[in-house]
């Protein structure tokens, strides 16, 4: 409990913890509210409704708080309590390279949002103080965009990696529909023991339907010694142009590889996807 000394009232506890309990800065005055609804300000008795609470402190005077306050803002992230200073006022917004940055942000997330559960694991060897999808945003953003300018910026999905890390990737892969219905059959050479490749590797497969902006993976899938696996698309891709890709994780989950962009496949009978081989990604 806090104490505060009222002209009038007296000593008036202050609860730290309830959810009432309010700190509101306004240049140099601190705003204290009582589990009444009640403000004490520099011994001056006023109600609540002429108040503006803004920062919440939930775990007491030395925790965490949330909301703004003053220039700041608190927040939590991950269990993390953290302050950051409120963004200053933007000089036009509108210029060119600020116009620029954004559209190359949009079209980033516009791709990558369908893929988000499969970079949870394809990307978690870079999401140690960052979510994986940031981390393959930032990847995306500094590697993988085409175009001149805000009016053509376009993700280059064949320098996109849905997976990075140190694990050796595939090698001679492609992919290509069966002869069934929606089923696309990846391939690859089984290249164990070269470099940090193993036989037990397990296939990381991905189709992405532009069109839709879904995504059908694997991140279990068969292992590097098995030479291939197939996978049937969703019944409603059927005529549906797709990027196939193809990655591997180590048995115990602690590597994995650079994914392989494999070309484009239209899901349909006995149709064939565009044949991409592998490029090492930096």
């Amino acid at each position: 409990m806090v104490q505060t000394t009222h002209p009038r009232y007296g000593v008036q506890n202050l609860s730290k913890t309830s959810p009432k309990f309010t700190c509101t800065p306004q240049k140099t005055t601190v705003h204290l509210q009582n589990i009444y609804g009640n403000t004490v300000i520099q011994n001056k008795f006023i109600n609540y409704k002429h108040t503006n609470t803004m920062g919440r402190i939930t775990q007491g005077i030395l925790g965490g708080f949330s909301g703004k306050v003053g220039d700041f803002v608190g927040a939590s992230w991950r269990g993390i309590n953290y302050m950051r200073a409120f963004p200053q006022h933007i000089h036009n917004p509108q210029s060119e390279k600020q116009v620029a940055q954004r559209t190359k942000f949009k079209v980033t997330i516009q791709f990558l949002r369908p893929l988000n559960d499969f970079l949870r694991t394809g990307f978690k060897m870079y999401a140690q103080n960052r979510s994986p999808l940031n981390a393959a945003t930032s990847y995306t953003l500094t590697n993988a965009i085409k175009g001149t300018s805000s009016l053509n910026y376009a993700v280059d999905q064949t320098k996109v990696l849905v997976s990075r890390g140190e694990l050796t990737p595939a090698a001679n892969a492609e992919a290509n529909t069966g002869p069934n219905d929606f089923q696309v059959n990846f391939h690859w050479s089984n290249n164990s023991g070269t470099g940090s490749a193993t036989s037990t590797d397990k296939a990381l497969l991905l189709l992405l339907n532009p069109a839709k902006a879904e995504a059908f993976s694997v991140t279990d899938g068969n292992p590097r010694s098995e030479e291939g696996q197939e996978i049937f698309a969703p019944a409603d891709w059927l005529g549906d142009a797709v990027y196939a890709y193809l990655g591997f994780i180590s048995q115990n989950g602690t590597e994995v590889a650079n994914s392989v962009y494999l070309g484009t496949c239209e899901i349909r009978k006995s149709s064939t996807c565009g044949k991409h081989q592998y490029h090492k990604n930096s």
